[in-house]
C-alpha cells in the first residue's frame, strides 16, 4: 500500500471508530508537553482495559499536557503497516515528546520493536539521545509483572499503580524537561539507567473514593459496548499461581455508596461491566446485583465463583440479562487443587450446578490449566474423568458445557513462581491426552485449547531480564538476512 493510500485509509478507519465513540471526559490533544498513550495491541482490547483508560483520563488533568491514543491494530485482524500516526489527528507517532505504553502482559512485549523500529527509534535507551527521540515510559500490570524485562528498552517505568504516580510524573517532565534524571526520584517510578531499583511505591491508590471507570466507551469493547467501572482492586483469595493477589495489594472493594453514587451520575445505561480481579469475593456483591437490577441494567460479567452461588445472587444474575456462566474448576486432582489454592468438593459443584439449571442458565463454561508444576499423567486422567462426570450431570440439567485449556506459565512473585514452564512440546503432549481422553464427549462438551508455543513464549517474556533487548536485537539481525522484518513472536527459546 501506498505511503498516501494507507494514510488516507487510516484517516477513514480512525475517524469512523471516533466517531462511534461516547466521550464523557476529553481531554487536551495538545498543549507544552506532548504524551503518545500507546496500547500495544487491538483497539478493542485497549478500549477494555481501564488501566489504559485511567492513565488516558489523568493525562487531562495536569495542565499543560496534550495527550493522544495510538494502537497499533484497529480492527484486530492484523497490525497496521507503517508508517504510525496518533489516533486523535493523525500526528506523526515521532513527533511527540513522550511515548508512553500501557501494556497489560508480557504477551505485548513482543509488539514494541514493530512500532519503535518503524520509528526509527532505537530499541536500546542508551543509544537514543535525549531530545532526538521520544522520551520512553512504560506502565501497566505486564511490566509490574516483570520490569527487568524492559529495563534495558523503557527511560522510565511506573511498575505499579498508575493514579498515585502518573500525574506528578507528568507534572515533574513538563517542568523539568522530558528526561529520566528528571522522574529519578520520584516514589513508584524506576529510571533503570540511574537506578538499579524502583523508588519505593507510594500509598495504593484509594479505590474507595475514586475507582476506575470508562470515560470513553466504545461499542468495540469486549464488554458489548458497555460502560465499565471498577467495583475491586486486587484479590483476597490464595491462587498459588496468581499475580492479582502481588500485583494489587491489599484487596480494595468500592462501597456500595460510591458504586450508587457513580450510577446516579449515569442515568440512562442500559448495560455496564463489572470489573473486578474476583467480583464474587466483593464483601456487598449482593447489594451491588440488587442496584444494577433495580435500575435495568444488563451485565457484560460471566466469570463466577461456584461456591459463591446462592439461590439469591442466581435469580439478581439471571435479572441482570447473565445467560451464561463461566467457573474455574482448573484440574480434576484434588491433589493439584490442593497445591493451587483452588479447593473444590464434587458434590458441592454439582449441587450449584444443580442450582444454576433451576435458575434458568443453559450454558456453563469451564476453566482448566495444565502443566502445573507436578502435575502427572494421572492427574490428566483425574480431569478427564471430572469433565466426564460433569457432563453426565450437565446433559439432563440442559446444560451445555464448554471447556477451556490454557497452560501454567510461572509469574514472578507468586508462590508458584519458582516453578517451571513443561515446555511446549510437552504442553502439546497433554492437551493431545486430554482430547484423546474426551473424545466419547464430542458432541457434548465444546473444547478450546491454547497455544502451546505463545504459552512457550510468555513464560519465557515473565522471567527475562534486561537482556530481552539483545533477544530482539539477534532476531531482527536473524530476520534480515532472511530479506523479511522480525515478528518477534515464533522464536524458538528453550524455556
Amino acid at each position: 500500500m501506498s505511503g498516501l493510500k494507507h494514510r488516507f485509509s487510516y484517516e477513514g478507519a480512525t475517524a469512523r471508530l471516533l466517531q462511534s465513540e461516547k466521550t464523557e471526559v476529553r481531554v487536551p490533544l495538545a498543549g507544552k508537553l506532548n504524551v503518545a498513550l500507546a496500547f500495544p495491541g487491538p483497539y478493542a482490547f485497549g478500549m477494555s482495559n481501564l488501566g489504559f483508560l485511567t492513565i488516558h483520563r489523568l493525562a487531562g488533568t495536569v495542565p499543560g499536557i496534550g495527550v493522544e491514543r495510538f494502537f497499533p491494530d484497529l480492527d484486530g485482524r492484523e497490525p497496521l503497516p507503517p508508517p504510525f500516526y496518533s489516533f486523535e489527528t493523525r500526528r506523526p507517532l515521532g513527533d511527540f515528546d513522550i511515548l508512553a505504553f500501557s501494556i497489560s502482559f508480557e504477551g505485548d512485549f513482543d509488539r514494541l520493536p514493530g512500532i519503535l523500529g518503524p520509528l526509527g527509534i532505537p530499541l536500546r535507551a542508551a543509544d537514543r539521545r535525549r531530545g532526538r527521540f521520544p522520551l520512553l515510559v512504560a506502565g501497566g500490570a505486564g511490566v509490574g509483572a516483570n520490569p527487568a524485562a524492559l529495563s534495558a528498552l523503557a527511560d522510565l517505568i511506573v511498575p505499579g499503580e498508575g493514579e498515585p504516580v502518573w500525574p506528578a510524573l507528568l507534572g515533574r517532565l513538563l517542568q523539568e524537561g522530558p528526561s529520566p534524571a528528571a522522574a529519578r526520584d520520584l516514589p513508584g517510578v524506576w529510571a533503570p539507567a540511574l537506578d538499579a531499583a524502583p523508588q519505593p511505591a507510594p500509598q495504593p491508590h484509594d479505590v474507595a473514593a475514586a475507582p476506575a471507570w470508562s470515560h470513553i466507551v466504545s461499542p468495540s469493547n469486549a464488554f458489548g459496548g458497555s460502560p465499565l467501572i471498577e467495583v475491586m482492586r486486587g484479590c483476597p483469595r490464595t491462587c498459588t499461581f496468581c499475580l492479582a493477589r502481588v500485583l494489587y495489594q491489599p484487596p480494595r472493594a468500592v462501597p456500595v455508596g460510591t458504586f450508587a453514587t457513580w450510577l446516579d451520575r449515569h442515568p440512562g445505561l442500559e448495560g455496564l461491566g463489572l470489573i473486578a480481579p474476583s467480583l464474587f469475593d466483593h464483601p456487598d456483591l449482593e447489594a451491588l446485583l440488587e442496584l444494577c437490577a433495580g435500575r435495568g441494567l444488563r451485565l457484560r460479567n460471566s466469570s463466577v465463583k461456584w461456591e459463591r452461588l446462592s439461590d439469591r445472587l442466581l435469580a439478581l444474575l439471571w435479572r441482570c440479562g447473565v445467560r451464561g456462566l463461566t467457573l474455574a474448576p482448573e484440574t480434576g486432582s484434588e491433589e493439584l487443587r490442593r497445591r493451587m489454592g483452588k479447593p473444590l468438593r464434587e458434590e458441592a459443584f454439582f449441587a450449584t450446578m444443580t442450582r444454576i439449571a433451576t435458575h434458568g442458565f443453559t450454558h456453563l463454561k469451564l476453566y482448566f490449566l495444565v502443566g502445573f508444576p507436578g502435575e502427572t499423567d494421572a492427574d490428566l486422567d483425574a480431569t478427564v474423568e471430572f469433565l466426564h462426570r460433569t457432563a453426565g450431570r450437565a446433559r439432563p440439567l440442559g446444560l451445555t458445557l464448554a471447556a477451556a485449556f490454557g497452560g501454567f506459565v510461572p509469574k514472578q512473585g507468586t508462590p508458584a513462581g519458582q516453578g517451571v514452564f513443561c515446555g511446549a512440546t510437552e504442553l502439546k503432549r497433554r492437551f493431545t491426552a486430554i482430547r484423546r481422553g474426551m473424545k466419547p464427549l464430542a458432541n457434548l462438551v465444546k473444547l478450546r485449547f491454547d497455544s502451546p508455543d505463545q504459552a512457550a513464549r510468555q513464560a519465557w517474556l515473565a522471567t527475562v531480564g534486561p537482556n530481552l533487548v539483545d533477544e530482539y536485537e539477534k532476531e531482527d539481525t536473524r530476520w534480515a538476512a532472511r530479506g523479511r522484518p522480525s515478528s518477534h513472536d515464533t522464536a524458538d527459546h528453550d524455556v
